[in-house]
């Protein structure tokens, strides 16, 4: 019975010797000049082989990606590797989904910084949104998505779609969805689809109880209602004059007594030949680095 207590001890021993030996020479090997994130192999390949070992195999391949990320040379660009880091976290999406720390990983090494990356986030989040419907944080996926758009991809179009798509689900989660609707009409003021955005926050103003949040609304409808005052009096100018205004202050007196002032709620944008509502921006946001 000793004997083989000790045995085991002797095994136990060998098995932590080796198992530091290993980190250690891995952390040898990345102290070198040359440190490199291999590419995966094709997904369909890991997906044959891998068999019921998917779970695994993507959450090897996730694991990798994070050291890699958390020992980054400060003399290394992250941005070349950013190509070989987004193939390998697809490949662990398309493995296993229901891994959810690969898509808040993805978001946080690569979204916003180039195009071509942030758009390869979004097909993981895309991913995400399709398959995890029922996580606890299911909400988080659109919004991230939706929030890549508009910062970083200037398409505030597909992200008013997306967050859409979002408030017309089916759950027991109504502030969430009510949350996704608004962000879906403020979206669509940017894109000038002014009408739309009204007729959107009257409807949340009659299916919403909290006194508060009708309040706001109802401010917002105000606002939305003034501005299109503001398109219509360019399309009057447009049809007297066959031109649009070069600046919307050309329409002061003949069309409008004055601009309306919606104080730091929203800016008035004029984006001939639409009037559009933004919300203020912060100062210095340069958005994502595009190629």
């Amino acid at each position: 019975m000793q004997k083989r207590i000790w045995s085991f001890v002797a095994a136990a021993l060998v098995a932590c010797c080796g198992y530091g030996l290993f980190f250690a020479a891995q952390e040898y090997a990345f102290k070198g000049d040359i440190v490199t994130l291999k590419p995966a192999p094709p997904v369909k390949m890991l997906q044959v082989v891998t068999g019921y070992g998917r779970q695994l195999t993507a959450e090897t391949l996730f694991v990798q990606a994070a050291v890699f990320m958390g020992g980054l040379h400060q003399d290394l660009d992250p941005q070349g590797n950013a190509r070989i880091l987004a193939h390998n976290y697809m490949t662990a999406v398309q493995l296993y989904p229901q891994f959810r720390d690969t898509y808040y990983h993805a978001q946080s090494f690569l979204a916003g910084l180039d195009e071509e990356s942030t758009r390869k986030v979004n097909d993981m989040l895309e991913i995400a949104r399709k398959t995890r419907k029922t996580d606890k944080d299911r909400f988080i996926y659109p919004f991230f998505e939706g929030f890549n758009c508009f910062s970083y991809l200037d398409d505030s179009k597909r992200a008013a779609e997306i967050f859409a798509e979002t408030s017309r689900l089916q759950d027991d989660e109504k502030d969430a969805l009510k949350f996704f609707e608004h962000m879906s009409i403020l979206l669509r003021a940017e894109g000038g689809e002014l009408a739309a955005g009204l007729e959107s926050l009257q409807f949340l103003v009659q299916t919403t109880d909290d006194p508060v949040r009708k309040e706001k609304y109802e401010e917002e409808i105000g606002m939305f209602q003034q501005a299109i005052k503001v398109q219509q009096a360019v399309q009057d100018f447009f049809a007297r004059n066959q031109r649009y205004p070069t600046t919307l202050e050309e329409l002061i007196p003949d069309y409008l007594e004055a601009l309306p002032d919606f104080k730091n709620v929203f800016e008035l944008v004029w984006n001939p030949p639409q009037v559009e509502l933004h919300r203020p921006r912060l100062k210095g946001f340069q958005g994502v680095k595009h190629q």
